[in-house]
């Protein structure tokens, strides 16, 4: 165990919640997902630049979705996620770096579920929207490869079928690859 994941666990212990331990803690991310009936999906906003390469919002948010689709996960729309306590969101973050002059670009990628959370502070609890199942990437290239993040996209979104699927086995009608 390294130096900071001996921290945390000082920071679990003294948080009242002992037994658990920095792994346990990470090893539970995929209970997250149990029980999920379906997720809206949201890109957030991508420079405008980027669509002259092929990557666009709505290539993002038409992969992400047939992707979930194909695996049996409901995708929500947007009125059925407002409806829902817990406004589950498969949050999809393309932070593209680009400088004029150059032909190289960089990329922060980002999937993360956001869902209503409920802090048990005192004097009250509070309930928040927070990140519970988080999965990121960076890629660096040339402009003319910018399409290419949609691949890294796809990985990340892969990722959490994966994880939903053995967090909800009966629940779904997955394909088999």
């Amino acid at each position: 165990m390294n130096a900071k994941e001996k921290e945390i666990d000082n920071n679990i212990i003294k948080s009242g919640q002992p037994g658990l331990s920095y792994k346990e803690v990470m090893a539970g991310e995929k209970d997250v997902l149990q029980g999920l009936e379906g997720v809206y999906v949201f890109v957030n906003p991508i420079k405008p630049e980027a669509e002259k390469y092929s990557l666009t919002e709505k290539d993002l948010q038409r992969d992400t979705e047939l992707q979930l689709m194909q695996y049996g996960i409901k995708v929500l729309t947007h009125e059925e996620w407002l409806s829902t306590p817990e406004m589950l969101c498969l949050w999809i973050e393309v932070v593209l770096l680009t400088a004029e002059e150059s032909t190289v670009a960089a990329a922060s990628i980002v999937v993360e579920l956001h869902e209503n959370v409920l802090l048990l502070r005192e004097p009250k609890k509070v309930c928040i929207i927070a990140a519970t199942w988080h999965r990121g990437n960076v890629w660096s290239g040339g402009v003319h490869s910018i399409n290419k993040i949609r691949g890294h996209v796809k990985d990340l979104v892969s990722e959490f079928t994966k994880d939903y699927l053995a967090a909800n086995p009966k629940e779904t009608k997955a394909k088999s690859k």
